[in-house]
């Protein structure tokens, strides 16, 4: 095993820069456990390699957290899809935009903005926490496990997406999620959301409530399609919802008691997926852990760094099916067992990377934002915007409500658990 995979990397105390600490992440001990030879590749605790070519999920996902920690922090921009934008142009000065990303700015600047703009308008927006004039947004802390490894203490890194105080004084921590569709029964397993609330629990003090899972649906809702014939489409996969095609009747017919029948059951279809938390694209989920899995998830940190400290541990590759979707080193590894130059091979998959890199590259966009006038939010980006300024005027005089507009409007005040 080369010397560089046995030895463990330290880097500057977030407290003290002075002082070098050896940190652990979640990120590092899943890792760990899915693959030890991957885990030695690029683990910033081993040789730190980084990828040439990142997915560009990484760069999606910084740019969506981004865009959430401005708009319900400082709020420089004003809109959450201003401080998308933002985030754009920022890392094309820093010439680091991945390919495809073109086809991806629409997409984050719709989802943003029916964020902002539409769904947080229904629900609500949760205060978010300030400490000292400085609002609780990404929140970077590393928190000593009492561990020291060759005069080194070992901490625990995590950073918090937000962190909230709800009406009755207690504290939440949100976590941010895009995906292709929701993910649901993970939370009871998900070790993310556990270190969450042991690490907000050392970082303040008392033990969170829990955390508001957020998940966004990379999809940004549409109004429903016009069919050849002239008919609204009543396709159920059609990514709209129950107040654009509300919206899209009354354009059509003047009102929704003037329209045809035959689309009241599609609409009826819509509301009904609407709930006080969610709807089609963006959802809220309240998760909880007691003290006693709190207590289980710290041992468990300690139980791994047995084996995370070892400089002697043997890296073997834990060879699935899986590796062909979720390894990006599947080539080396496959040149490794085979006997080809897989250092070669390596070489063109990755670059080196000291522990500094995170710091020094991947957030140098941040130090290049655009100032706030200087980012226009496009005219299509407003439509949710509009949308909520017209839904205001519903019902109109001498209408009477419909069911599907009551059941809005109890989502809107909080009917859920706020």
């Amino acid at each position: 095993m080369p010397e560089a995979v046995r030895a463990l990397k330290t880097v500057p105390s977030i407290d003290d820069p002075n002082e070098q600490v050896i940190v652990i992440r979640g990120s590092d001990r899943a890792q760990f456990k899915h693959c030890r030879r991957l885990w030695g590749w690029i683990s910033h605790l081993k040789m730190g390699l980084k990828l040439r070519d990142e997915p560009i999920y990484f760069w999606f996902g910084s740019g969506i957290h981004w865009a959430l920690e401005d708009f319900h922090g400082y709020n420089r921009y004003g809109h959450a899809g201003k401080a998308f934008l933002a985030y754009v142009e920022a890392t094309k000065a820093c010439k680091a935009l991945p390919d495809g990303w073109e086809e991806h700015v629409p997409l984050g600047l719709g989802m943003m903005s029916y964020y902002s703009d539409y769904w947080l308008r229904h629900r609500s927006p949760l205060e978010t926490l300030w400490l000292d004039d400085v609002p609780q947004c990404e929140v970077n802390a590393q928190i000593d496990l009492g561990v020291t490894y060759k005069g080194h203490r070992v901490v625990y890194g995590i950073t918090i997406d937000r962190m909230t105080v709800d009406a009755y004084g207690q504290l939440w921590i949100h976590e941010y999620k895009t995906a292709k569709a929701f993910n649901l029964y993970h939370f009871d397993l998900d070790e993310q959301i556990t270190s969450y609330v042991w690490g907000a629990t050392k970082v303040y003090g008392e033990k969170p409530a829990g955390v508001v899972y957020l998940q966004y649906r990379k999809h940004i809702p549409q109004m429903p399609r016009i069919l050849s014939t002239g008919k609204i489409s009543v396709d159920k996969k059609q990514p709209t919802t129950a107040p654009l095609f509300r919206q899209l009747l009354t354009d059509m017919f003047g009102s929704i008691n003037s329209a045809p029948q035959e689309y009241i059951p599609f609409l009826n279809h819509l509301t009904a997926e609407e709930e006080a938390e969610a709807d089609r694209f963006i959802r809220r989920d309240y998760i909880e852990r007691n003290v006693h899995e709190i207590r289980s998830f710290e041992e468990r940190i300690h139980m791994e760094l047995e084996d995370m400290l070892n400089e002697n541990l043997p890296l073997y590759p834990n060879r699935t099916r899986g590796c062909v979707w979720s390894c990006p080193l599947q080539h080396v590894c496959l040149a490794m067992e085979d006997g080809s130059d897989y250092q070669d091979t390596l070489r063109s998959y990755v670059g080196s990377s000291d522990g500094q890199y995170y710091f020094n590259e991947v957030l140098k966009w941040r130090q290049v934002l655009p100032p706030p006038e200087q980012v226009v939010l496009p005219e299509e980006a407003q439509m949710y915007a509009q949308l909520i300024q017209e839904s205001q005027q519903l019902p109109r005089e001498g209408q009477q409500a419909l069911p599907e507009q009551t059941l809005l409007e109890e989502l809107s005040h909080g009917q859920g658990r706020w």
